[in-house]
This record gives structure tokens, sequence and C-alpha cells, in this order.
């Protein structure tokens, strides 16, 4: 693993500590980043795998290495499709999510 990838995983795992302490595992799991278990912010779709992973752990997956992590065909950051539904479904989703709070004494917590 390159350095870049290396600091970029670890504060995403970070990150993924606190999205955890926050939303818990209230959150659908479409909305999941499948490579770094975080939730997406742009999803976009992978060409050669079809997979739906967050524009920007792509991006820096590219840094190191230009293939598709899950498929290894060739990939360029030019052919990421939009998932535009998905987007606007998390974006709805975050906009109307009861704050952890609140969902916490919804649960008897």
């Amino acid at each position: 693993m390159c350095l870049v990838a290396s600091s970029f995983v670890c504060s995403y795992w970070h990150y993924k500590t606190c999205v955890t302490a926050v939303w818990g595992e209230r959150y659908p799991q479409e909305f999941i980043d499948p490579i770094l278990q975080t939730v997406m912010n742009d999803p976009v779709v992978l060409p050669g795998s079809g997979q739906v992973v967050d524009r920007e752990t792509i991006k820096r997956h590219l840094l190191c290495d230009g293939t598709d992590p899950f498929s290894r065909s060739p990939l360029t950051e030019s052919m990421l499709r939009p998932a535009v539904d998905l987007r606007t479904r998390i974006e709805a989703w975050r906009e109307n999510a009861p704050e952890p709070a609140a969902a916490d004494d919804a649960a008897g917590k």
C-alpha cells in the first residue's frame, strides 16, 4: 500500500469510528462504501465491476493503482459514473435522520 493510501485509510478509520459512535447501526447498508465501510458522500459506479463506492475513496485508490479494486480492470477517474439516485437518497436520509440522542431515546437507551 502506498503512503498516500495508508494515511488516507487511517484518517477514514477515525471517521468511521465517529460515524458509528454518532449513528450506530442506524444507517442503510446501501449507503456504505464497500471499501472503507463509511457512509458515502458522492457515490460513483465503477464501470468494470459495477460496484458503487465513494468518489474520494476511489480517487485515493487511483493515486496508487490504476485499476478497479474489484475487477482489476483498467480504471481512470474520467470513467467513474455518478450514482445520482443513490446520492439523492443519502442526502434525503441525512436531512431526515433523527439526531443521535433522539434516536437513542426512541430506542429506550
